[in-house]
């Protein structure tokens, strides 16, 4: 309820299915995010890589981060399978609103990475 009062002034007329700023983030993904739903420069940037070769490697999460969420990277071998597994790094947000650097081992000669925003 107070991010819905911190952002509309008539919050009870908002649907999570709006997307208010025309960002591509309705208003679920800006409170999942913890984003500025009323500005369009305002959302969690859902990074996706491809990687190859078997090393450590960092990956980005956002702009914008905030540390009342928590981040993760999610991986898939296929992309056909529309199947992803959770890297599990769980890695809280800082308090600057930058880009966070999520390191994930890649054990296979093929993968590709997400980033996600979790509530926690």
């Amino acid at each position: 309820m107070e991010w819905w009062q911190r952002y509309f002034t008539n919050y009870l007329n908002q649907a999570a299915t709006n997307d208010t700023d025309g960002d591509g983030c309705n208003n679920l993904c800006e409170y999942t995010g913890d984003t500025h739903p009323t500005n369009g420069l305002s959302f969690f940037g859902l990074i996706q890589t491809i990687v190859s070769g078997s090393s450590i490697k960092q990956i980005g999460a956002g702009p914008s981060t905030t540390n009342t969420r928590i981040y993760d990277v999610y991986f898939s071998t296929n992309l056909l399978k529309h199947t992803w597994t959770p890297a599990n790094l769980n890695v809280p947000g800082g308090l600057g609103g930058g880009e966070l650097l999520l390191n994930v081992t890649s054990d296979a000669a093929f993968k590709f990475y997400r980033t996600a925003v979790k509530i926690p």
